[in-house]
């Protein structure tokens, strides 16, 4: 394939450019729709992850603050609650990470998504979210040893 071919691509792709692993990058907008938004979506649930660690871990520090002990007790919130949400969540963002960069991964040597890439694409995305909420629920709930990991 040349340069100027584009191999069902919509946009000319240059082969020259090597990538780390002696491949080619794709330009984002050159790679399968389906591929495109798998990379996205797993992208986003990684920085709601993160989001998430940094601000359980935010309140973890703050509660061990001797004077803001009290106000977050009033609150009802301890620290067995916030150490498995930051801690569970941030495995949470390093997987949901490498899951985003298998996906683009594909996107430049996977080719065209099947249906049957399609209904394990849902499958992932759908059990990644069930599997956030159902933590955060049971968490919030007080289920839980304090103890917590992905």
């Amino acid at each position: 394939m040349t340069s100027n071919e584009t191999q069902g691509l919509r946009t000319p792709v240059d082969l020259t450019w090597p990538s780390a692993v002696g491949g080619v990058w794709l330009p984002f907008e050159a790679g399968d729709p389906v591929r495109q938004f798998a990379t996205i979506m797993f992208i986003r649930g990684g920085l709601i992850a993160i989001a998430v660690t940094l601000v359980a871990g935010m309140l973890g520090a703050l509660y061990s603050i001797p004077a803001l002990a009290p106000s977050f007790q009033a609150l009802g919130i301890d620290l067995r609650q916030l150490r498995p949400v930051h801690t569970t969540f941030a495995s949470a963002w390093i997987f949901l990470g490498g899951v985003a960069v298998v996906h683009r991964w594909l996107q430049d040597y996977g080719g065209i998504a099947t249906s049957g890439d399609r209904i394990r694409l849902r499958v992932q995305v759908v059990s990644w979210s069930i599997a956030g909420v159902g933590i955060l629920a049971t968490l919030a709930m007080g289920i839980g040893s304090g103890r917590e990991y992905v």
